[in-house]
């Protein structure tokens, strides 16, 4: 007999925004990604998913949001975010929007 319970990893993408791309991950390790449709940030830290979409925020970019968690959680571990697109890792937040 064959299971269709999703895995947890399974459950987790279901909540995410279709076009959620990786953000980073924090000094806590929690996994974050950004739906640039939505404008919303998903924060997965141990199997729970929270949203945070930015028109209910007083956040508007991403440099925002980075600082933020920094603020709140330490340094992050690394983060994937440029105006460019998401395939470089960058240091520092001068050049990171969201677009």
């Amino acid at each position: 007999m064959s299971n269709n319970d999703p895995t947890p990893q399974e459950g987790i993408v279901e909540q995410l925004a279709h076009d959620a791309q990786y953000l980073g991950t924090d000094a806590n390790g929690a996994t974050h990604y950004w739906s640039r449709y939505e404008r919303t940030v998903y924060v997965v830290d141990a199997g729970e998913v929270e949203s945070w979409a930015f028109a209910e925020t007083p956040l508007t970019t991403l440099t925002d949001w980075l600082t933020h968690v920094e603020t709140k959680r330490g340094p992050w571990v690394d983060h994937c975010v440029s105006t460019d697109g998401w395939a470089t890792i960058i240091t520092g937040h001068g050049s990171t929007e969201c677009v």
